[in-house]
């Protein structure tokens, strides 16, 4: 199997370098066409005007592993090490799928759309990638994951109605697939550490460094 290996690493904004600890997670990038369906399916769901802090459908991702606050010390060794276990996987394809909540429909707390097709492939990319960061000294799962995109998350002040017209929605999704009909294809080409921090304008995504999943053989 050929394995092609790429690691690019990005600066941090000059006025945001001195700071102490890096808020990081290693995730999936999702493609334009993707971005601009996740994009759609946030303004048909935000039309209901539930109390729900939706994203930016350009910083749209698939999270792999969440590492949360993290030295820079650590982190310059974390950038250095996740080639390897990401080169290991060969390159492979997913496709948008059904809308669906956590932890669950009477409760939802988190909105999102699911991925489907080689997942098999995702979790053994997850599962190299868990366990060299279990390696690191990181708390990283490496069991089985529910594949999605994070679409929005229920505010805290959210009424108890919320759940009903939620359940609504996805069964109205389900029956008339006008979401899962447009399901896009979501290539697997790379891995990217990204850092997570706050200014003005809100959340901001920088990714740190990428990685390359090998040539299909």
């Amino acid at each position: 199997m050929a394995k092609r290996e790429r690691q690019q690493k990005v600066r941090p904004p000059a006025q945001d370098a001195l700071a102490s600890d890096w808020r990081l997670f290693v995730a999936i990038p999702m493609p334009e066409e993707a971005r601009k369906l996740i994009g759609r399916v946030i303004q048909l769901l935000a039309h209901e005007d539930w109390p729900v802090r939706w994203i930016d459908p350009d910083t749209a991702h698939m999270t792999l592993h969440f590492l949360g606050a993290t030295p820079l010390e650590r982190a310059e060794l974390l950038r250095m090490a996740l080639s390897e276990p990401v080169a290991k996987i060969e390159r492979f394809s997913l496709r948008t799928a059904d809308l669906g909540v956590f932890p669950n429909s009477t409760q939802p707390r988190v909105l999102w759309i699911g991925l489907d097709g080689d997942t098999d492939r995702l979790q053994q990319l997850h599962r190299e990638v868990g366990t060299s960061l279990k390696r690191l000294g990181f708390d990283a799962e490496t069991g089985k994951i529910r594949p999605h995109i994070t679409l929005g998350r229920v505010r805290d002040t959210a009424p108890a109605s919320l759940a009903s017209a939620i359940q609504a929605q996805l069964a109205a999704n389900s029956a008339t697939a006008r979401v899962t009909a447009h399901g896009i294809k979501v290539p697997i080409n790379e891995v990217l550490l990204v850092r997570s921090f706050l200014d003005a304008k809100g959340a901001k995504h920088v990714p740190i460094a990428s990685y390359s999943l090998a040539d299909a053989s």
